[in-house]
């Protein structure tokens, strides 16, 4: 047996080492941007879910309403705070008095149809966040007299 055989290579060298250890810090670097970015992803797509649920509740509240009982918005009652024709809620949906601290801001707009002003009307429900994920959920509805 010649000198090298002899010695053993059993164990794995310091370079060895120090790139297993890089490759495996890369890797775990990546996991964890992934973990935020779904963090991130989850956390928008409950607010905008949760803006939808609300969207829908005052839709659904606005039609149990007798036709003859509806009551037109002014103008521009999406587009800025009405009394009467706002509500200002918490992260969970809960009423507040005053826009401090919602979470969440929900409008809505009870029009005569222009074509059929006596017989339908035009009912839209705007959701806008106030957290980060600034966006807004719309729905919109046309209120027959003869709806059953």
């Amino acid at each position: 047996m010649d000198r090298q055989s002899s010695r053993g290579f059993s164990g794995f060298s310091l370079i060895e080492t120090l790139v297993a250890t890089a490759v495996l810090t890369i890797g775990v670097l990546g996991l964890a941007q992934l973990l935020v970015m779904a963090t991130a992803a989850n956390r928008n797509a409950r607010t905008v879910t949760t803006a939808a649920v609300l969207a829908r509740s005052k839709m659904e509240e606005l039609r149990a309403v007798p036709f003859d009982s509806l009551t037109a918005s002014p103008p521009g009652a999406l587009a800025a705070d009405t009394p009467g024709f706002v509500d200002y809620l918490d992260a969970s949906g809960a009423d507040l008095d005053a826009r401090a601290g919602a979470a969440f801001v929900r409008r809505w707009a009870i029009a005569p149809l222009a074509s059929n002003p006596l017989n339908a009307t035009v009912l839209q429900v705007l959701v806008q966040t106030t957290a980060a994920y600034a966006g807004e959920t719309r729905l919109m509805s046309l209120r027959t007299r003869w709806a059953r």
